[in-house]
């Protein structure tokens, strides 16, 4: 299982743990979006954007899918194809002191854009609208500390892709259909591209397509192999999730009675059992 990446904010902690599509779906119905703070993103982008000879700096899209997938393996599945190309979920623990707020990060790329959407972990008794977008609870995770907590992990993304970038050797490509955009590794180089004629994104896709060697299909055995270990993972992953919330905070929730139904269920199909039911 991939360790949680604890961040050091000076007067707050922030904890992230992977999730799985499944757990984050479920987890998503019981929390409450957070208004974004658009002109971060654009803060984050102006200055390569008027000088290129800055665009190391940038946490351009094979930078971001390199950093995220090697820190916490593949992306994951719940993300518009047409307008995106990869999502990395995770449970975020803000620690202050002695207390701790149990959050949702979504790291996804939308039309090109890298964006950081934060959600409050809120039980349904709460009565929050879990559709609606909601200011900050500045008490826990104020609009200055979400700002500085994106800013820092910005920044960390791109440092640590600096760090693998030489040793990186993993050629691919994805594609953002609605930007007729391309990014990838391919001969030893990561690139980015941006087709304005629909015949001349095409023909890149399939140049690129046919570069990317296939993928064997996997035999039976394999592919309950790798069933097996997925169960056996999702198990430590709600586990530790469920040890990563602060009893004080969710012990009574719905949220964590969910949890705790679903490791033991996960343990029980991991170990060739039945379901339990109810």
């Amino acid at each position: 299982m991939i360790e949680p990446l604890t961040l050091d904010l000076k007067t707050f902690h922030c904890t992230l743990l992977r999730l799985d599509d499944h757990t984050y779906r479920r987890l998503r119905q019981h929390s409450v979006p957070i208004s974004e703070n658009t002109a971060l993103y654009w803060e984050l982008e102006f200055p390569f954007q008027r000088d290129p000879s800055r665009e190391d700096e940038r946490l351009s899209l094979p930078k971001a899918y390199v950093a995220l997938k090697t820190l916490f393996g593949p992306s994951g599945d719940a993300f518009d194809d047409w307008k995106g190309s990869f999502v990395f979920a995770f449970f975020l623990k803000v620690a202050k002191g002695d207390q701790s707020f149990a959050y949702l990060l979504n790291v996804h790329d939308h039309r090109c854009n890298i964006e950081f959407d934060v959600y409050k972990i809120a039980p349904p008794e709460a009565g929050y609208d879990t559709h609606c977008y909601h200011e900050p609870f500045e008490a826990e995770f104020s609009r200055a500390e979400i700002d500085y907590f994106i800013a820092y992990f910005y920044g960390f993304l791109i440092g640590f892709f600096k760090a693998v970038k030489e040793q990186y050797d993993e050629p691919f490509f994805k594609q953002v259909g609605s930007e007729s955009a391309l990014y990838g590794f391919q001969d030893g180089r990561f690139f980015e591209e941006q087709y304005h004629e629909p015949e001349e994104y095409e023909a890149a896709v399939k140049a690129h397509a046919a570069h990317c060697k296939p993928t064997a299909w996997p035999s039976p055995d394999e592919l309950l192999d790798e069933v097996q270990a997925r169960r056996a993972e999702r198990l430590r992953m709600i586990e530790h999730l469920v040890a990563a919330l602060d009893q004080d905070l969710l012990q009574e929730t719905t949220i964590v009675r969910q949890l705790q139904a679903a490791s033991w269920q996960a343990g029980f199909r991991a170990g060739g059992g039945a379901e339990r039911i109810g």
